[in-house]
């Protein structure tokens, strides 16, 4: 499969020469195999979290994942066919399974959480301050989400509050300091004052 190393082109460009409609599946599948493995391998350690041992390999995870998923929705996007369809229905609840199980990984949110209430003391210059908190962000955000189920008005409305109370508490991040929702989609999107857009 053309997908399992990187490209030897100019710039890593896909060499499309080489891939075939049925090599996206099985790279795709081999590409979240091996994201939750780094995943889980981060989250497992016994180390005290650190930004290098725990923020820095998660950015650099899912490296295959991040490769072949590239192509595979630019193709989709732009130049699809049946077969790439078919793989795309196939696919695509796989990735939302896959996404769950990185953001809603227990473990991992302690050890962000951990580097989060230690902060102001690690040295961190702006492009790793920018780094952490955007993870920190997604998975504050997942773990609310979590405790909220929407597949039904009924069951919405049969939230356990106690989860839902912890879940919220670690999106604040225990200390408030860290807004329920990102501040890329929270601001300027809409405003409850009246004649205020």
């Amino acid at each position: 499969n053309p997908f399992f190393a990187a490209s030897a082109l100019p710039y890593q460009a896909p060499p499309f020469d080489r891939i075939r409609d049925s090599d996206y599946q099985p790279a795709l599948e081999e590409g979240m195999r091996r994201d939750l493995a780094e995943v889980q391998a981060i989250a497992n350690q016994t180390s005290q979290p650190t930004f290098e041992n725990t923020i820095v390999p998660l950015e650099r995870s899912g490296q295959l994942l991040t490769r072949v998923g590239k192509v595979f929705f630019a193709l989709t996007a732009s130049n699809t066919n049946d077969t790439l369809q078919d793989v795309e229905r196939v696919i695509a609840p796989q990735l939302a399974a896959h996404s769950d199980e990185i953001y809603l990984n227990a473990p991992l949110f302690a050890r962000v959480k951990s580097i989060y209430d230690r902060r102001t003391s690690l040295g961190l210059d702006a492009e790793q301050a920018t780094q952490f908190t955007a993870q920190a962000e997604a998975l504050a955000t997942a773990s609310v989400a979590s405790a909220v189920p929407t597949s039904t008005p009924a069951a919405a409305s049969a939230v356990d509050e106690a989860e839902l109370d912890k879940a919220i508490l670690n999106a604040a991040i225990l200390n408030g300091a860290l807004e329920l929702l990102p501040e890329t989609l929270s601001n300027g999107i809409c405003s409850l004052n009246p004649e205020v857009e």
